[in-house]
């Protein structure tokens, strides 16, 4: 078994697509038939997916998310710019993290790649 589709929600919706985007996220803006305009990217067989919060759907700052990033990629990125950073890069056990914050308070944990 494998995990193959997350989505979140927001209030900030194109904000937040802003941000993802920084991430190196190549999101889509679309709708499945009658459903609401929502952000979406394919990684590899997993989906991820920005839709709007509603009062049955609130945006959850509990989940904390996790990216990799090659470091050519975060060097030349506006990350710095666009998020809020929780904790600046240090090494760990799986290499170069920092952990940031986007606009509805997710920790999103990103690590840089070699």
């Amino acid at each position: 078994m494998k995990i193959n589709l997350l989505v979140i929600r927001s209030n900030n919706l194109k904000e937040i697509a802003e941000q993802y985007a920084a991430l190196g996220l190549q999101l889509t803006y679309h709708q499945h038939g009658n459903g609401p305009f929502h952000y979406s990217c394919t990684l590899d067989d997993f989906v991820f997916e920005i839709y709007p919060a509603s009062a049955n759907y609130p945006a959850d700052r509990s989940i904390r998310l996790g990216f990799s990033i090659p470091a050519s990629a975060y060097k030349t990125s506006s990350i710095e710019s666009v998020w809020k950073i929780i904790h600046p890069i240090s090494k760990t056990e799986w290499g170069d993290q920092l952990v940031l914050e986007d606009l509805d308070g997710r920790k999103v944990v990103l690590t840089i790649s070699d």
